[in-house]
């Protein structure tokens, strides 16, 4: 929050990302009163037909989401420019009508309010045929409905019609094979489109992508194809940003193929080691094998002992290394790291899952 010596509010930028270079010239552009929240408000009062005002304060108040007051503004929007014909704004490097991009943000809206609806965004889908904005939508539409709050008619039949008008976009494809990976089928064309995806990515390869077919060979019990598969998403990750997340996800689907040695040559002490520094991916490996119920054990034990050590107010790291104390039915040290993971737990439901963990404790302590 920016705010004037009278307490007034004059910006707010809402969360954080990298690099920090860019956040500051957010910042500063607030200080310098760029189309600042206060700025934005005048312009509005000066001259309430101002569409580039309008639209612009409902992004603001969409940012803190205040999503009914966003709305206020957005319809605002086309109430004054139902044709789209007074101004244009940016939408990811593309000039859009200022009305379409008020459209859009009505929509997601609607897919993120409660109770949810699509409609709206179905709506812009069809009456929008091209632009980045519209393949935006879809994607949307996909994360927020289709994956899994849609019947499963309704999700083949979208589903089909984004990949059919974006025949060449291997992550339309994925977002499909995503579906077909929560109803458990139709595996038949899932290994389809998958193989599809694959041709289209020929040159460029995305590994995200490549994992999800795996993931449909692991779900279709081609247990072979799945682990080569997987050894492709690997390959292709290897030192990009995706090779963190892809990594965990084909140890284990190596896991599950029956595979251990090959998950344990990808993700076990090796990794640990190499990646010795780093708090979040120590948690992440020694969570996954912590639920691997004893293999690979004593490297998580010590990759969840060192995140604890280089954030000891780290929740997570002590939840972790709790839980792999009890599967060594260590049960006095189970209890005493499930102690301290709740002694810094904020309230909420996972200090809630805390407080039970212990008392399951305590009572296989007394059983014992």
């Amino acid at each position: 929050m920016l705010l004037d010596p009278d307490g007034s509010e004059v910006d707010w930028l809402v969360g954080y990302g990298p690099p920090p270079e860019k956040f500051q010239e957010q910042l500063q552009k607030s200080l310098d009163g760029v189309e600042t929240f206060k700025v934005l408000s005048a312009a509005y009062t000066k001259n309430p037909n101002d569409v580039a005002a309008v639209f612009k304060l409902g992004v603001k108040y969409g940012r803190r989401y205040q999503l009914d007051k966003a709305a206020e503004f957005y319809k605002k929007v086309l109430a004054l420019d139902p044709n789209g014909k007074k101004g244009k704004t940016d939408f990811e490097g593309e000039k859009v009508p200022i009305t379409q991009y008020a459209e859009f943000n009505l929509g997601y809206g609607a897919l993120t309010n409660r109770p949810q609806d699509a409609a709206p965004m179905l709506a812009f889908v069809k009456k929008y045929r091209t632009g980045k904005i519209v393949r935006e939508a879809y994607d949307r539409l996909s994360t927020y409905y289709f994956l899994r709050a849609a019947p499963k008619e309704d999700a083949a039949k979208f589903y089909a019609e984004f990949t059919g008008r974006f025949p060449k976009d291997a992550q339309a494809i994925d977002a499909w094979m995503n579906r077909i990976l929560v109803d458990q089928g139709p595996f038949d064309l899932g290994i389809e489109l998958g193989q599809k995806a694959l041709g289209l990515m020929a040159g460029m390869p995305q590994p995200r992508v490549t994992l999800s077919l795996a993931r449909i060979y692991g779900s279709s019990r081609d247990q072979a194809k799945a682990v080569e598969t997987a050894e492709l998403a690997v390959k292709q990750a290897k030192g990009t940003d995706d090779e963190q997340r892809i990594v965990p996800s084909a140890a284990m689907i190596f896991v599950s193929a029956g595979a251990s040695d090959k998950a344990l040559a990808l993700y076990g002490p090796d990794y640990a080691k190499a990646n010795w520094d780093s708090t979040s991916l120590l948690v992440r490996y020694a969570t996954f094998w912590s639920a691997q119920k004893g293999a690979n054990q004593e490297s998580a034990l010590q990759a969840a002992t060192r995140a604890t050590e280089l954030q000891p107010d780290l929740v997570s790291a002590w939840s972790a290394l709790s839980d792999l104390y009890l599967a060594a039915k260590n049960y006095a040290e189970a209890l005493k790291t499930a102690e301290k993971a709740l002694e810094i737990a904020a309230p909420g439901r996972r200090k809630e899952a805390i407080q039970k963990k212990i008392e399951q404790i305590k009572k296989q302590i007394s059983e014992k």
